[in-house]
């Protein structure tokens, strides 16, 4: 099902009000390059007011550089350092702390932001004030994410982003779950309810789980299907198996938290004379 962003025409002038601020906030472990390439798309495409805090886990590259550098050329840029890499919930829920924002995006740097692509994530959230969380198509992420019929040249990113951006104006998709690569929530969802489980080790399975108590807090979930964010996806990990390796384990982490739950519920039901059918 597909839901469709109302739009409101008037005639007369609209009374312009001043855009709230929103957060970015982005843990980064080594891989400056990308981080680079993010901050470039992102700063050129995201006007209005911003903080952007980033998360540095312990890098051992140039990344420290480079970002105070970032930081010194535009003020809406905080930056924030630990000694060791934390995880990335460990270290979203950093910047969650420190963040201002009235909406929260966090964002993975191995991403490229088109035009407008924060103005159609918070519009989504503006229009329905049942959403708690929104986020945006991609290349590279679980489905229904995924999107793997779609081929650009990523030197054309932004060309093809506006293209897809036309195509599907104003769409929502309810959605089950969000990743965690770029999801945009409203500041009153977080309050009630809280910073990220951090027993998931380094990445994985942490949105997931947050998107569940999203939604018993009674937020729903959507995806703004005009918005498409490029992902390179699994950039801090050495290799593809040290990669499934952890999202095996958060996978435990996952079910150890949750399943307990669902049997503590059935427990408390009373007994029932259950008839085993032929």
């Amino acid at each position: 099902m597909v839901m469709q962003r109302k739009k409101f025409y008037n005639s007369a002038m609209p009374l312009r009000k001043t855009p709230a601020l929103r957060s970015l906030i982005t843990p980064v472990y080594n891989r400056v390059e990308y981080t680079l390439r993010c901050a470039r798309s992102v700063l050129a495409n995201t006007p209005g007011p911003l903080e952007w805090i980033f998360i540095d886990n312990g890098s051992s590259d140039a990344t420290a550089q480079s970002l105070g550098r970032l930081a010194r050329a535009d003020r809406r840029i905080r930056i924030l350092r630990n000694k060791q890499n934390l995880g990335f919930a460990c270290a979203v829920n950093q910047g969650l702390r420190k963040a201002r924002g009235q909406t929260l995006v966090l964002l993975n740097n191995d991403t490229l932001a088109p035009p407008r692509w924060l103005e159609s994530l918070n519009s989504c959230l503006e229009q329905d004030p049942g959403l708690g969380a929104v986020g945006p198509c991609t290349n590279e992420a679980a489905d229904p994410y995924q999107h793997r019929n779609v081929s650009y040249d990523i030197r054309h990113f932004h060309t093809f982003a506006v293209a897809w951006s036309l195509r599907h104006s104003g769409r929502i998709r309810p959605m089950h779950r969000l990743i965690g690569f770029c999801m945009a929530m409203r500041r009153q969802a977080y309050e009630q309810v809280g910073l990220l489980d951090e027993r998931f080790r380094i990445g994985g399975y942490e949105d997931y789980d947050y998107c569940l108590r999203l939604r018993q807090a009674g937020w729903r979930l959507g995806l703004a299907e005009e918005v498409f964010v490029h992902h390179f996806g699994h950039i801090s990990y050495r290799d593809t198996a040290s990669w499934k390796q952890t999202i095996a384990a958060n996978r435990e982490v996952f079910l150890d938290k949750w399943t307990p739950k669902s049997l503590e519920f059935l427990d408390n039901l009373p007994d029932l004379k259950i008839e085993r059918v032929v």
